[in-house]
């Protein structure tokens, strides 16, 4: 068989039940996901893919991206063969179980009445939750059983046919202007992008599933990268949201799945911690980040979809300032739970530089069992993220920076104060002359104590003009346990 029409055979042959387990595996995998449309649109071939998957690398050679996705394609092809063997009863929502059930039923002649009258119910229920997945294949079950049941022929399931396809499309249209959003990272397109999904919400009001998608959207991408920025917009779009999700709480947002009414309420906590610690209330906002702890720790199945669809470092900046050390832990120790058969840099990297994170930063109240390990492993890590962009390096770099004062390690710190892009990366994030003041000083009692003395004048004054101080109090604290060890 031509391996293009196998992979399209693969993936037709999945249960709706096993689709949803495959769009819950690549969750974190766009360009597995831009595959994944494509099948689903029918338009599938090898040249579409590479244009389509790899449009942001039009610059490389055709060939040099067919070899790229060969790979994805091998990927894609023993995910789909892992599932042919996995049962949909336990992932499921409960209308598409519903409907599995009753069009096993739709050639029993004794129960065809209850059978369409059932089949007319579950279409309204969907209508009334906004589940697009559904209706086109209850209203062509419904057509189907008329005709058995030789009633006449009805004009208005036609029709609402039509609308219900056309809706199942436009939630496609969505799902890849959110992907696209996610994979390009130029601001100029993220703003044309969400101003599309606000002319569908616009045109589409009627349906209020299409406003869950557009105001989570904005609240997801145009505003979370302006951490720390309360915004009128902010407020407007996370009460937009808050307003009509508390209306339609079985509503799904982008994705129908299974246990998907729960993930929506641990997103809307998401939201609301980030909208608290925006405002300054810390204590809703932490409350909101424990919450969402006791929710994933009751439920591998949720902690999944939390993790691959929302950031970690939102929770664990939000309990970190506000001295939850333990909890930030746990959060941690949630996310290492629900990814604990995947191995990859990513994840590494993920893990090690949060730890590293948790533990420089709730110095020296909280101490880590084995600091110099988990310092090597950094290490090793930094020379495995050839692929990662230039900011992440950098970050993992800072992780090595405060590890090694902490350990004071001054050849170490001496090597890392020498990186150009690092030290240009720091002067941008922090106040870099005074991480050079601290390096300085480090081993010599009366040095520490003159820096303690500078870093407090110079806390005062950046405070005095709005600034944030956070790096400036770690290296007086650092300074401080220096001191007091000599």
């Amino acid at each position: 068989m031509n391996p293009n029409k196998e992979l399209q055979h693969l993936y037709n042959s999945l249960t709706p039940g096993q689709k949803n387990i495959l769009k819950s595996k690549l969750s974190d995998s766009p360009k597995l996901q831009e595959l994944v449309l494509l099948l689903e649109s029918g338009k599938y071939s090898t040249t579409s893919a590479v244009s389509t998957i790899y449009k942001d690398d039009a610059d490389l050679e055709f060939n040099v991206l067919k070899n790229r996705f060969f790979k994805l394609k091998a990927k894609l092809i023993s995910l789909l063969e892992d599932l042919e063997t996995t049962s949909d009863k336990e992932t499921l929502p409960e209308e598409e179980l519903e409907l599995q059930e009753l069009e096993t039923k739709l050639y029993d002649l004794e129960n065809q009445e209850k059978t369409l009258l059932r089949l007319e119910q579950l279409k309204k229920k969907c209508w009334e939750r906004n589940i697009f997945e559904l209706p086109p294949r209850i209203i062509m079950n419904v057509m189907q059983l008329r005709a058995n049941m030789r009633l006449p022929h009805v004009e208005e399931n036609a029709i609402e046919f039509e609308k219900a396809s056309h809706l199942l499309y436009t939630l496609n249209g969505c799902y890849k202007l959110f992907l696209s959003i996610r994979n390009n990272k130029k601001s100029t397109q993220t703003e044309l992008r969400l101003e599309q999904l606000r002319q569908i919400h616009q045109k589409n009001k009627e349906y209020h599933r299409f406003s869950l998608i557009y105001n989570e959207t904005c609240l997801r991408f145009k505003i979370e990268k302006q951490r720390g920025l309360l915004q009128r917009q902010y407020q407007t779009h996370f009460q937009n949201f808050t307003k009509t999700f508390n209306t339609n709480p079985k509503t799904p947002i982008y994705q129908y799945f299974y246990q998907h009414e729960k993930y929506s309420v641990v997103n809307l906590l998401y939201w609301s911690m980030v909208y608290h610690f925006n405002k300054g209330e810390m204590l809703e906002s932490v409350n909101n980040a424990i919450r969402i702890s006791e929710l994933l720790h009751k439920n591998v199945y949720l902690s999944k979809h939390f993790f691959s669809k929302l950031v970690l470092d939102w929770p664990i900046y939000v309990l970190l300032n506000n001295d939850k050390y333990q909890e930030s832990i746990k959060f941690l120790n949630l996310y290492r739970t629900a990814y604990s058969n995947q191995k990859s840099i990513l994840f590494d990297y993920t893990v090690l530089l949060t730890e590293s994170l948790i533990y420089t930063h709730s110095f020296p109240k909280i101490n880590h069992s084995n600091p110099n390990e988990l310092f090597h492993k950094l290490n090793e890590l930094y020379s495995k993220i050839a692929k990662l962009n230039e900011d992440e390096k950098n970050y993992c770099l800072l992780m090595q920076l405060r590890w090694a004062f902490i350990l004071n390690k001054k050849e170490k710190l001496a090597e890392l104060l020498k990186k150009e892009k690092f030290v240009t990366y720091l002067t941008k994030s922090s106040n870099f002359s005074a991480i050079v003041k601290l390096y300085e000083a480090l081993n010599n009692k009366e040095e520490l104590a003159n820096y303690i003395t500078y870093s407090n004048k110079l806390i005062n004054q950046e405070l005095d003009k709005g600034n944030l101080v956070s790096d400036l109090v770690w290296s007086k604290k650092i300074a401080t346990h220096h001191h007091k060890l000599l």
